[in-house]
């Protein structure tokens, strides 16, 4: 993997047999099992969790081709980190885990962060009316 963060944020670029691009970022695993690991999909521009060990088995050194393949995808990734660099912290009422709006998608209806359990405001509201 290559190393395309900054001095304040370390962000790795890899290449996966099956997934394709990927960006790991350090500071995104928050709330992650340790055995788990939270990637950037270049490809699909989401997060997704995997197991660790089941995912470094298909992973390839990066070359300049692969670097250029998803520039744009990164270039975005980056982006997104510089508009959301204070982004919302919390944690998810239903399982306790540790959830952010940097690393966990936001929910449509409700607004709220969506946590890998799947709960999101929309829950809350029903649960708690």
């Amino acid at each position: 993997m290559k190393n395309i963060g900054n001095k304040n944020r370390n962000i790795w670029l890899g290449y996966h047999k099956e997934l394709g691009g990927i960006i790991y970022d350090e500071q995104s695993q928050q709330g992650i099992k340790k055995d788990r690991v939270r990637i950037f999909l270049l490809k699909d521009n989401r997060t997704s969790t995997f197991v660790k060990e089941i995912l470094k088995e298909n992973l390839y050194k990066i070359n300049d081709e692969v670097e250029k393949n998803y520039k744009k995808s990164i270039n975005n990734y980056l982006d997104i980190l510089k508009k959301i660099d204070n982004g919302r912290e919390t944690h998810c009422f239903n399982c306790k885990e540790d959830i952010n709006s940097i690393d966990f998608e936001l929910c449509d209806d409700c607004s709220w962060i969506i946590c890998d359990c799947g709960t999101c405001g929309c829950d809350w509201v029903n649960n708690n009316v």
